[in-house]
């Protein structure tokens, strides 16, 4: 019984268990492996690790991780310079890559990480150098952005400060360079250095007293300093105290007896005083010791300009130019002595080589000088509105420098200032009333493109402009005749004009370049194409009767187009023909006057009078599609039919072309159809003109030649090859008659330097050719500021001591020129609002 029941309960149990589904095995999740976390290091390890990092992003972190770390940290200054310094190449890095407002972003982001206050080696050394490296391509206004918000960074530190203010000078920003200059100079009045930089920046805005103060300041603190001194007596030549600055140049020789420049100095200041003698005495002494000295050479040179020397003036401004060809003032000197000998167009030529190297107002200036004492009347004062221009108030406007703006009632005065913040001297080498008309000239010719100008208004500029009895005087009056007739304005005064005009051809022709003054504007369109490629056009002159009729000619052709505007074609009719009594036959003028005799027939009823009048006009040779047109009209008006018309004026020339399809030009000179174009020097496409069109004058219609020829007249045109630096020999014409009686037109290579053989003025010149340069601004390397005048400054940071405006490549004008930097003139005409005002 007992092994029944066991064998009962192991059946049972077997029931149970094998009528149950398998449980599925629970598969284990492994458990996760700790992270090892990095137990930091010492300070010390950690900072140097992070130094170590050759990333500039790792550097970054580590350097932020090692902050975040060691809060408490003596390093903690040094770990935000290092990130500065990080940020910095990253963000050339973008610069590089031409990502600039990333760029931009990095260095705010830099500055903003810098410590405060800003340790000296850091400022120097990365900070000062975020906006040169924007402002070195081309980031202006992210540029002055950074130096705003370091300035915020640095807040009372002076010598930081001053740094800035040197930045501001060395890209022309005087406003800016002064307020952080006196602002740093409040802080330290103790500092040579700060009132030397203030003293900079008063003259770069050509505040010539305070700069002159600020040079005697720097000069007490600091006595030893000879360059201190030099700026001094510079600022007090250019005030007019020559004897003054004498005194303080030999000061200068009693600590340095070989200083090249205080003996220049000297030299230029007994000129300026009046004391020629002693000067001339010192200035061969001088020569002998440095005898290829420009800037010495160009301030003598100019000397003798204003002193009416053209013999000298020549001598020496050739001096100054084989020292240096790029010497702006030198070229001025020149051009002024060859106005003295009433060579305008030669000094033209010399002016235009100078603005090769310089963009100034003065030079602009210097240019309408020369042409309006060529009657080039209307390229003077499209010359002088480039830079100038007279207020409501009769004040010239500029901007001087190209930076500052300034005003004066007069020319001279306006531009004193930019002379004297360069060679230093007070007196002007020039021409109160060739002042006096270019401002009025400039008057009449602002009036007359003003919409509402009115006739009361355009007649007083007139009378002003025309004022005078010199010989200009009937050549003033052709011109502003001739505008107020092509606006059809104020047509009693032209008459007038005309009247008067009567009389003074024979004084009229008493001018420098006779045939330049009378074809002024027959030749402005060449000239305009040839200057364009760095070519003159050269004008023999024509004989003295031809150029008498042509201007008695052009008196009555006026005179009489005037009428007929006017509307009485009778008094036209009379006008027109006196002029065609005296025009020689078949010249421009001859054919112009005839063309306006048939438009005064047609208005008086005369239409077959008219019709001869176009037909003596019309030039088979060079034939006019819409002056046959015109013909054909009329002739078929007058005779009922065109039968007839080509008997006349041969087969229309145009009939064949009308199918064709038109090309597009090649661009053409326009030349006046009196002058030929002949053979080429160096044929190039750009400089050989393709064809001669006919030019349409301002007081007429289109000018044409004629197919008789005048044998008197010379040579043709000659373009020649685009100059270089190298001396350009003279181009001489050839000789070949032009049909016409206008003179013949030489395109010659606008002259570069000729840099003669140096002249010296002693009787035993020595051979040594070593340039000195005597002034502030006289050097061509970029000085660094006086040893006192440089402490704390960044290495790369060179500011010229006197002018400080920028390197030698950024400049365009004169290297003895503060004024004149390229920086100071893409400012000016850049989208940022950079322009400084002030008065002169």
């Amino acid at each position: 019984m007992k092994k029944f029941a066991i064998i009962f309960l192991i059946a049972a149990f077997a029931l149970t268990v094998f009528g149950q589904k398998p449980r599925p095995t629970p598969k284990k999740t492994p458990k996760p492996t700790p992270v090892a976390v990095r137990t930091p290091g010492t300070e010390a390890e950690e900072f140097e690790k992070a130094k170590a990092l050759a990333n500039a992003a790792e550097r970054i972190k580590a350097f932020t991780l090692f902050i975040e770390n060691f809060p408490q940290s003596t390093e903690i200054a040094r770990a935000r310079g290092l990130i500065v310094s990080a940020r910095a190449v990253l963000a050339e890095e973008k610069l590089v890559a031409g990502d600039t407002a990333t760029a931009a972003a990095l260095f705010t982001l830099a500055v903003n990480d810098a410590p405060t206050p800003v340790p000296d080696e850091l400022f120097a050394k990365v900070i000062l150098g975020f906006p040169l490296s924007l402002y070195s391509r081309e980031q202006r206004a992210p540029a002055f952005d950074i130096v705003k918000l370091i300035e915020e960074k640095v807040g009372s530190n002076p010598s930081q400060l001053l740094d800035l203010a040197k930045f501001y000078v060395s890209v022309q920003y005087g406003t800016e360079a002064i307020r952080l200059a006196e602002k740093s100079v409040a802080l330290d009045p103790q500092s040579a250095v700060g009132h030397q930089t203030l003293a900079v920046a008063y003259k770069m805005n050509f505040r010539l007293e305070d700069a002159a103060a600020s040079y005697a300041k720097a000069l007490e603190l600091n006595s030893v300093s000879p360059l201190t001194r030099q700026n001094l007596a510079e600022m007090k030549r250019a005030l007019g105290k020559a004897d003054e600055a004498v005194a303080i140049y030999r000061e200068m020789l009693a600590f340095d007896a070989e200083n090249s420049a205080a003996r220049s100095g000297i030299v230029l200041a007994l000129f300026e005083s009046g004391k020629r003698a002693e000067a001339e005495t010192e200035l061969a002494a001088a020569l002998e010791k440095t005898p290829n000295n420009p800037v010495l050479l160009t301030g003598v040179a100019y000397w003798y300009a204003s002193a009416g020397d053209a013999e000298k003036t020549s001598i020496y401004s050739k001096m100054a130019l084989a020292a240096d060809p790029t010497s702006v003032w030198a070229y001025i000197a020149e051009a002024r002595g060859l106005m003295i000998e009433k060579k305008p167009l030669d000094a033209e030529r010399v002016l235009l080589v100078a603005r090769q190297y310089g963009d100034l107002p003065t030079l602009d200036y210097e240019l309408a000088s020369a042409r309006i004492a060529a009657g080039f009347f209307r390229e003077a004062a499209e010359t002088l509105k480039r830079n100038f221009a007279v207020n409501k108030d009769g004040l010239i406007e500029t901007y001087l420098g190209n930076r500052i703006l300034a005003d004066a009632r007069s020319f001279t005065d306006l531009l004193s200032l930019e002379r004297r913040s360069v060679i230093f001297t007070k007196e002007a080498a020039d021409n109160t009333e060739t002042a006096g008309k270019l401002k009025s000239l400039l008057g009449f010719y602002q009036t007359l493109e003003r919409p509402d100008a009115t006739d009361s208004e355009l007649v007083r500029s007139v009378d002003e402009f025309v004022s005078g009895s010199d010989n200009f005087r009937l050549h003033r009056q052709l011109y502003a005749a001739t505008r107020l007739l092509n606006k059809k304005t104020a047509l009693p005064k032209v008459l007038e004009l005309m009247q008067s005009a009567i009389g003074t051809v024979d004084a009229a022709l008493d001018v420098p370049n006779p045939s330049a003054a009378v074809l002024a504007d027959e030749l402005y369109d060449s000239r305009q194409y040839f200057i364009a490629r760095s070519q003159l056009v050269s004008v023999n002159e024509l004989p003295r009767p031809k150029l008498s009729s042509i201007l008695r000619g052009r008196i009555e052709e006026t005179a009489g187009a005037a009428y007929l505007v006017q509307e009485d074609a009778g008094q036209a009719i009379v006008r027109l023909k006196r002029a065609l009594t005296v025009l020689p036959e078949k010249s421009t003028w001859w054919r112009s006057s005839l063309r306006r005799l048939g438009e005064a027939y047609l208005a008086d009823g005369k239409d077959a009078l008219a019709l001869e009048s176009y037909i003596k006009a019309y030039d088979t040779d060079q034939p006019s599609k819409e002056q046959r047109a015109a013909l054909a009209e009329l002739w078929t008006k007058v005779n009922g039919t065109i039968d007839g018309l080509d008997a006349r004026i041969g087969p229309d020339p145009f009939a064949e072309t009308v199918a064709k399809v038109e090309t597009t030009p090649t661009p053409e000179v326009k030349l006046p159809q009196d002058l030929l174009l002949g053979p080429t020097a160096t044929p190039t496409p750009e400089s050989v003109p393709v064809s001669v069109p006919t030019p349409t004058p301002e007081a007429a219609p289109t000018v044409e030649p004629t197919a008789t020829p005048t044998p008197e007249v010379p040579p043709t045109v000659e373009p020649t090859a685009t100059p270089t630096p190298e001396p350009a020999p003279t181009v001489e014409p050839t000789a070949t008659p032009t049909p016409e009686v206008a003179p013949t037109v030489e395109p010659t290579a606008t002259p570069t330097p000729e840099p003669a053989p140096t002249v010296e003025p002693t009787a035993t010149p020595t051979p040594e050719v070593t340039p000195t340069s005597t002034t502030d601004a006289g050097t061509r390397s970029d000085r660094r500021t006086d040893s006192d005048a440089d402490a704390g400054s960044r290495a790369d940071r060179r500011t010229d001591s006197n002018a400080d405006t920028g390197s030698h490549a950024d400049r365009r004008t004169d290297s003895n020129s503060d004024t004149e930097g390229r920086d100071g003139h893409t400012l000016r005409r850049s989208g940022q609002d950079r322009r400084e005002t002030g008065r002169s």
